[in-house]
């Protein structure tokens, strides 16, 4: 495996404890909600372990992980506990992971769903907080006004060379200056899309190396929440704004200094 994806995976307790620092503390709360839902048995870990567990196997694969695709993976490729889990629960369990099963299940249960909802908004909101106000106020109106303020936000966070996506006139992707062989690129998906469903998902991968492309949901618990752009107004920036902070805190941790 390359240096830039073990030096990820080895940081990842690293990355989330400075997201945590930095106000950033959905991922903890998010963390509890799971391990609350139901008491562990010593057999078994927190579930940002089995993230980070699930992240080793990620990079070895050629497909998004699932349980099921675990098969593709030889026997040093695998990780032992979620062997061990799998055993227990079979491949097309929900997730591997009890206690997240016992949360997804409880979702089902529209009190349950709404009362974190409403956490998980009103966290994030006290987060916006954090980021400078002006990009909160900016206007979302069309494709090219996510472009403009997306391209500013993502400069903040040292990535400068632009680059379109031919097969999309809406897409594009952003590289980092840094010369760091754990270089990252960014991909900002389809404009329209974005404002159509209220949903942003910002990729990332190491630009030197053959690798599965990433983002903050792969080892932070609940970084999906922070793809949802419909709890207030401007969210949308807030979301970009997060996952390139996200990007930030690993081209840190994983850059020339750590090679």
């Amino acid at each position: 495996m390359q240096n830039c994806v073990q030096h990820l995976l080895a940081r990842a307790p690293l990355i989330r404890k400075e997201l945590n620092s930095l106000g950033h503390a959905l991922p903890s709360i998010y963390l509890d909600m799971i391990e609350t839902v139901r008491p562990r048995p010593q057999s078994e870990s927190r579930f940002d372990f089995f993230l980070d567990e699930v992240a080793s196997e990620y990079f070895k694969l050629p497909y998004p992980w699932q349980p099921a695709v675990r098969r593709l993976l030889n026997n040093a490729e695998r990780s032992s506990y979620l062997d061990s889990l799998q055993h227990r629960f079979g491949e097309h369990a929900l997730s591997l992971d009890p206690n997240f099963n016992a949360y997804l299940k409880s979702e089902l249960e529209i009190a349950n769903r709404k009362t974190r909802a409403k956490i998980l908004c009103e966290q994030k909101i006290s987060e916006s907080m954090i980021c400078d106000t002006a990009i909160l106020r900016r206007d979302a109106t069309g494709p090219s006004d996510l472009r403009k303020g997306f391209l500013e936000i993502a400069r903040r966070f040292g990535f400068e060379k632009f680059s379109a996506i031919k097969s999309s006139a809406n897409a594009f992707d952003m590289r980092s200056v840094d010369g760091s062989p754990c270089q990252l690129s960014l991909h900002i998906p389809d404009l329209p899309e974005v404002l159509k469903s209220k949903f942003l998902i910002v990729e990332f991968e190491f630009t030197e190396v053959s690798a599965q492309p990433f983002g903050i949901s792969l080892i932070c618990p609940g970084g999906a929440e922070y793809f949802r752009t419909g709890c207030f107004p401007g969210e949308v920036w807030f979301s970009f704004y997060i996952q390139c902070l996200f990007a930030s805190l690993v081209q840190s941790t994983t850059g020339s200094s750590a090679l």
